[in-house]
């Protein structure tokens, strides 16, 4: 588990963002969080990349995956 702490404050939006990648009994989970990057731009879009997969969100709700 990685966390992080934000400020939120009145009228302006805030964006958290979970990544959940399932790994198999036994494997160093260290590892796998090594693995994971993510990105919240200033607009909201979102990014998480994997080592196999890149997650995209839009602010408007659009995704897309690539593998």
């Amino acid at each position: 588990n990685a966390f992080a702490r934000a400020v939120v404050r009145a009228g302006k939006p805030q964006v958290w963002l979970s990544v959940l990648v399932p790994f198999n009994e036994g494997e160093d989970a260290a590892r796998v969080a090594e693995g994971i990057t993510t990105r919240v731009d200033e607009q909201g879009s979102a990014t998480a990349t994997t080592d196999k997969l890149k997650i995209t969100i839009g602010e408007d709700g659009a995704w897309s995956v690539a593998r």
